[in-house]
């Protein structure tokens, strides 16, 4: 899994910080189970809103506002997800929700991108 952000670069670094600690320090009985992607979203979201809160209660300002999207693959089929965080009116409050690339387009980038998106392409035309 990953994450990436655009806006206040201290937020979503601290933020990352935080939640990867976090997410390295898990223990299960079953060392093969691992949290979902959306879990592992809701739980970067719940840390996106802490470290944003506390910088508001030092200073309010939108700046310290930012995006960001955590993203992998889980299960035996390894279905890819995205999930898009946001913090909201300058809020202390995050939303998590599932990115729909059919509203917003997806497009490759970089060295090979033709037969990228080539694959994109055809795997929406096929419903994937």
């Amino acid at each position: 899994m990953g994450f990436a952000f655009a806006g206040h670069t201290a937020a979503g670094q601290v933020t990352h910080a935080i939640a990867s600690a976090g997410m390295m320090n898990l223990a299960g009985k079953d060392a093969s189970v691992c949290p979902s992607v959306a879990d592992t979203a809701a739980f970067y979201s719940r840390c996106a809103a802490y470290v944003v809160g506390e910088m508001l209660r030092h200073h309010e300002s939108v700046r310290f506002l930012f995006e960001g999207v955590v993203f992998g693959w889980e299960g035996e089929a390894a279905v890819a997800y995205s999930f898009e965080i946001e913090i909201e009116n300058a809020q202390p409050v995050s939303a998590v929700a599932l990115i729909d690339f059919a509203k917003h387009g997806l497009d490759a980038i970089g060295e090979g991108h033709e037969k990228v998106q080539g694959f994109i392409d055809a795997s929406w035309a096929n419903g994937i």
